[in-house]
């Protein structure tokens, strides 16, 4: 009742008197536990590292000291107020100092000067304190890729501005042309990748396994190439579309063994033989295995060794399945069906015979090539998500397949497989959508990578604001009320930021809008082709039933900038002539 009466008629537990009082910002905190005496114990145990002394110890051992000594524990007493005073200004100078690359431990002794002396604060009292302040958040060593030198950011936001442009012009001609927008490139992948928080569960019999590798650079790897792509609805990379998984080759050929080879086998005391017996054969004579070759340009054989040759991957493998994916898509939508291809400028990528290769399939057939700006990965769907995707799955697989066993070739090549097969052609479709942000963002950085550094710097809000796309693009209504499993095609993904012109939810938006580059050049950031596309047939809008006075406007500027390119393209006999005189 006492206690009731005493806190105001009410049962809550009474606020402390300190709280919220620290050594950090209480001098009355710093005077009751910074004295002479704490100074002192400090400093002995300081002096005895890994010796343990009872506080009854060293109160006696204080008690005993001389004038002069208990004068410098005074001083010393003093000085770590001092210290503890301006401690904010200290730790701000290590965390700039370091960018925040130090432990706990090695901040407090900084703050201290040094690891021989007292420190005014104890390494937990720190750490509670510095996690304390607004907007502190644990972070992995990062990395990023090189591109803040001017002529990068120039490429950068160029193709930037490109990819904006292309895609307003794509949408004018929706009404008869579909674009096909796809992303190519390649990724080694590994036997054996390291994992971390593996189960060790000694009640349920889990144990430890252990890989044993003659060194980490003999691990066994194999080099993919994936081609995936996007149909955007009405050529709008905004609105959603459907994803398709195009392609997936292993980098190699079938060789023919020149010897039988044999496994190595270690004995106890360290040393190797290879016996030659069935069990332990590798390649037996004769017979043909697969071979892992490194990808080159337009050649088979580069200094004696061989190599996989994307030209003639271009021109037999890739080129007639996206071919056939043309032509069923075509017979779907009765649209005139456009490629645009993209990869990186790796140096294989933008070797002359690769790039007449790819210029002469191109213009047999009126699709586009384009490559992605320098140090840009997250401008490739397959770098943004394919790949880090499908190494999860081949880790997830090795567990459940292998026992979390070093893998053959052979086997990472089969469960590569399975994940690709497996995995959902709507994750594809999102990739692209969020590639569009980060065309955005880019844009919005003047081609830097500022909007990286920014905490959820890569989240867009893809997820939130897609729903599934099916075949025939039916509605999609869940069926709760059954228990059958639902037997539609999931084909793709829609974009449902806004409803009749409603926000349907501020959560449920895009991260960035859709940027205004009427103020760009068109002629500046498209090429011929690509203006052939948009501008080369009139009747492929719906320019007088459906334009907008703005999109016809817009429109023209896109006719005259094909014009102008046309007549630089393939100019006139009179023309000609004046450009020799010139």
């Amino acid at each position: 009742v006492s206690k009731y009466h005493k806190n105001n008629g009410t049962m809550k537990r009474k606020q402390r008197s300190d709280a919220g009082k620290t050594l950090t910002n209480s001098m009355k905190k710093r005077d009751q536990t910074v004295t002479p005496l704490s100074y002192f114990k400090k400093l002995k145990r300081k002096h005895h590292p890994g010796e343990v002394f009872s506080d009854a110890e060293l109160n006696a051992a204080y008690a005993n000291l001389s004038e002069a000594d208990r004068l410098k524990c005074v001083q010393g007493a003093d000085g770590l107020k001092v210290q503890l005073e301006n401690i904010e200004g200290e730790v701000q100078r290590v965390m700039r100092h370091t960018n925040g690359c130090i432990s706990w431990r090695r901040l407090a002794e900084q703050i201290a000067g040094g690891d021989k002396n007292v420190q005014p604060i104890g390494t937990d009292a720190l750490k509670r304190w510095v996690m304390g302040t607004e907007g502190f958040r644990y972070t992995e060593t990062l990395t990023l890729p090189q591109c803040t030198t001017a002529q990068t950011k120039k490429r950068r936001m160029k193709w930037a501005v490109g990819f904006h442009i292309f895609w307003e012009g794509a949408r004018m001609v929706a009404q008869k042309v579909q674009v096909l927008y796809t992303n190519i490139d390649e990724k080694w992948f590994y036997s054996l990748v390291i994992r971390r928080h593996n189960k060790v569960v000694p009640y349920f019999g889990c144990a430890p396994v252990y890989n044993r590798i003659h060194h980490k650079n003999n691990t066994d790897k194999l080099l993919v190439i994936c081609v995936v792509g996007f149909a955007p609805t009405n050529n709008d990379m905004r609105s959603g579309g459907t994803g398709h998984k195009i392609l997936m080759t292993r980098c190699g050929g079938m060789v023919k063994a020149q010897k039988d080879s044999y496994k190595r086998v270690y004995n106890e005391d360290g040393t190797y033989n290879y016996p030659r017996i069935a069990e332990n054969m590798l390649r037996k004579k004769g017979e043909y295995y697969f071979e892992n070759w490194e990808i080159c340009g337009s050649r088979s054989e580069k200094g004696g060794e061989k190599k996989f040759n994307l030209a003639k991957w271009v021109r037999d493998e890739y080129t007639p399945v996206l071919h056939a994916l043309a032509r069923q898509m075509e017979a779907v939508t009765g649209k005139r069906i456009v490629i645009r291809d993209g990869w990186d400028n790796a140096t294989p990528h933008v070797e002359m015979g690769l790039r007449t290769e790819i210029k002469e399939r191109n213009d047999e057939r009126g699709w586009l090539w384009k490559v992605q700006p320098p140090n840009s990965p997250l401008t490739n769907a397959c770098d943004a998500g394919l790949f880090p995707a499908l190494a999860k799955v081949v880790t997830a697989m090795q567990g459940l397949n292998n026992r979390g066993l070093y893998l053959s070739t052979e086997k990472l090549w089969e469960l590569l497989q399975k994940g690709w097969d497996q995995y959902p052609v709507e994750k594809i479709a999102r990739l692209f959508i969020h590639q569009t942000q980060i065309a955005a963002a880019i844009l919005e950085c003047n081609g830097g990578d500022d909007f990286v550094k920014e905490r959820n710097g890569l989240s867009y809000g893809v997820r939130k604001v897609t729903q599934p796309l099916m075949e025939g693009d039916e509605d999609y209504t869940p069926n709760l009320a059954t228990m059958e499993a639902p037997t539609r095609k999931v084909v793709g993904v829609k974009v449902c930021e806004v409803i009749e012109g409603v926000d349907v939810d501020k959560l449920k938006k895009l991260k960035y809008a859709l940027p205004n580059v009427d103020d760009y050049d068109i002629s500046e950031y498209l090429d011929f082709d690509e203006l052939q596309i948009i501008a080369g047939d009139f009747d492929d809008t719906d320019y007088d039933n459906n334009f907008t006075d703005r999109q016809k406007e817009r429109y023209n500027q896109f006719g005259k900038a094909f014009e102008d390119m046309s007549a630089i393209e393939y100019p006139t006999n009179n023309e000609q002539q004046q450009m020799q005189q010139e």
